[in-house]
């Protein structure tokens, strides 16, 4: 059985993983450190997260008001980290970090159709990225930038359909946003595209 001090000890895995993902993300900006260490650090902090989560679930077996507060603690964590970065746009070494933790925001919400309006909500949010950075980058920069979003859009487009057999009336809600949104992008960097064939919407073609 899980005892109180294997809690502490991954409580403080996560905390050390959060605040070296945050010193390097610093250490960029301020022209030290590498990108290199950053990924790295992405990965080590996504990881801690997830064993965290992993080990709520077998705290959950036993005490689920523990399991409760711990979750919140974590989620509260990752909400509080993804404010900070809410301002950071694609031309930001930190801009990574952002997409990173935007990904683990979504695990915080249990609910699968509440998770996916999360996805169309960040998809949105990473458009408005595009569109405020698209003056001041040159076309291969933007066309990179833009590259990032066009499989995260067809995995939620992938989604929006499956959502169908469900909810229809939301599928439909957040598929008219999602082509309207992605409308920008293409505007921006042209070969992107969506396609309604027989009345179902494909995910954007390269």
């Amino acid at each position: 059985l899980l005892g109180y001090d294997d809690v502490a000890k991954q409580k403080e895995a996560f905390v050390q993983a959060e605040n070296l993902l945050a010193s390097l993300q610093y250490d960029l900006s301020m022209g030290k450190g590498s990108e290199e260490d950053l990924a790295k650090a992405i990965v080590v902090f996504k990881a801690e997260v997830q064993n965290f989560y992993n080990l709520i679930e077998e705290v959950r077996y036993t005490d689920v008001k523990y399991a409760d507060s711990l979750r919140s603690f974590v989620d509260g964590r990752i909400l509080s980290y993804q404010g900070d970065l809410a301002a950071t746009l694609p031309t930001s070494s930190a801009y990574p970090v952002k997409e990173a933790v935007n990904g683990l925001v979504v695990q915080t919400e249990t609910d699968p159709v509440k998770a996916l309006e999360l996805k169309v909500s960040q998809v949105e949010q990473a458009i408005s990225d595009v569109e405020a950075v698209k003056d001041v980058v040159d076309q291969s920069t933007l066309n990179e930038v833009t590259n990032n979003y066009v499989e995260e859009v067809k995995t939620v487009m992938e989604e929006i359909n499956t959502l169908k057999v469900t909810d229809p009336n939301l599928a439909e809600k957040l598929k008219v946003d999602l082509i309207e949104d992605f409308s920008v992008i293409d505007s921006v960097n042209d070969p992107y595209e969506l396609k309604v064939i027989d009345g179902k919407v494909l995910p954007p073609q390269l």
